[in-house]
């Protein structure tokens, strides 16, 4: 519906399917971008682009939520270096990492693979031994 819509130079009904997508939770980034889900890097650029900054953080975040890894994390990161949030968005994923870790035992494996993308081997060492390393232990 939404790539008919812009196709059809109908923007406004496209943004309101989008929005309407968004609050239903038909954004993901796992399959997103078919006939049933939207992919959460194409509305953040949408919202962006009608200066809606923070509604696209927030697509972004929601998805990294519902899939803490590190590909739905460095779009985030990349998306707010884009608008100078990074060190912001940065925290807030680590943040939100620790979090899943301290609730679960040996769910360390986000924050151990994040640091490791982050080129930040000792971080990631300190991840597993205090929480444990998960999926994430080879």
């Amino acid at each position: 519906i939404v790539d008919r819509l812009r196709a059809a130079g109908r923007t406004e009904d496209a943004v309101a399917w989008i929005d309407r997508a968004v609050a239903d939770g038909r954004v993901t980034s796992h399959g997103g971008g078919n006939a049933y889900w939207l992919s959460p890097d194409d509305v953040a650029q949408t919202y962006h682009g009608l200066g809606r900054s923070e509604d696209a953080v927030a697509v972004l975040r929601a998805d990294f939520v519902r899939q803490p890894s590190v590909p739905t994390y460095r779009v985030l990161l990349d998306f707010a270096a884009g608008i100078d949030r990074a060190d912001t968005e940065r925290t807030w994923a680590f943040d939100h990492a620790r979090q899943l870790a301290s609730d679960r035992y040996a769910a360390g494996a986000v924050l151990v693979q994040l640091s490791l993308s982050e080129g930040d081997v000792e971080a990631a060492w300190l991840a597993a031994d205090r929480y444990g390393p998960g999926w994430a232990w080879l």
